[in-house]
């Protein structure tokens, strides 16, 4: 997956930090990050969220991955390149024996549109609380608790 600045910033500060075997990702500094403990982590955020009224609904991991797909399919990203930006790759034998393309451009593509869509969309917040209508998706400020997961560049 082809990683924008921000995240080769947060990857290579995580690098400097690690001594030995230690993953590059972990709660522990020994165990690997495990799935489990990040689906835990978006059903605390996404509680806090539905209490401060930042999030109509509670959400889980997997809901992100819905919501990235069709949002990337509101932006004009074809399916092809949407499975191959959420890992899935495409099914069948042309593309199991035949495609060997890693989609590097195209997967840098449709993450920079997204992030460009995400930018307008949090410049365009207005301080204090949503009132937009029910039609348009609002963000979160859901980038405050980045700085406690060490996330930030």
């Amino acid at each position: 997956m082809p990683l924008p600045p921000a995240a080769r910033a947060v990857l290579a500060r995580r690098l400097i930090s690690i001594t030995g075997n230690a993953p590059v990702f972990s709660t522990d500094s020994v165990s690997p990050l495990r799935l489990e403990r990040v689906s835990e982590w978006v059903t605390e955020i996404s509680q806090v969220m539905v209490e401060e009224r930042e999030s109509r609904e509670a959400f889980q991991l997997r809901d992100l991955r819905r919501t990235l797909e069709t949002l990337l399919a509101s932006l004009g990203v074809n399916r092809d390149v949407r499975g191959q930006v959420q890992s899935h790759g495409l099914g069948g034998v042309q593309n199991r024996h035949y495609d060997r393309h890693e989609y590097w451009d195209e997967k840098r593509a449709a993450l920079t549109l997204l992030k460009a869509h995400l930018a307008g969309l949090r410049s365009a917040q207005a301080p204090g609380p949503q009132t937009a209508p029910a039609a348009v998706s609002t963000p979160s400020p859901v980038w405050a608790i980045l700085p406690a997961l060490a996330l930030t560049p």
